[in-house]
């Protein structure tokens, strides 16, 4: 309304173009040859800015600039609604891409998330080498 984009809420990505970014965010804004993002950007974006504790999913919750950051695990998040996250986690070169379109799921919540993050969070980062 008013033509003021709202940056936090309503992005559509497939999750190809998702994991794109993951994997930017990753490679530190460099895309083939190209540096496309300042790498110091993506340093501020995924720095703690804001200290939360532990979630459902987030071993020891941070937040960035639009971005969780889970201490606990050496990962970024981008955490959408109905189960749709993107987990970066440069320690295991490591991009992971969740879809789901679960409608009147609070996940934004700290106290809920979805079954599939928690699988991510729970068996799949752990069990990557």
């Amino acid at each position: 309304e008013g033509g003021d984009p709202a940056g936090g809420v309503a992005l559509a990505l497939r999750a190809s173009d998702a994991a794109k970014i993951g994997q930017l965010v990753l490679q530190e804004g460099r895309s083939g040859a190209g540096q496309l993002l300042s790498s110091e950007w993506i340093r501020r974006q995924t720095t703690s800015h804001v200290l939360l504790g532990p979630t459902t999913v987030l071993a020891d919750a941070t937040y960035g600039y639009h971005t969780w950051v889970d201490r606990g695990r050496d990962a970024t998040v981008f955490w959408g609604y109905g189960g749709q996250f993107v987990w970066i986690v440069p320690s295991k070169q490591l991009v992971v891409v969740t879809a789901a379109n679960w409608r009147g799921v609070a996940d934004y919540g700290f106290q809920q998330a979805s079954p599939i993050a928690q699988f991510v969070a729970t068996r799949i980062l752990p069990a990557a080498r």
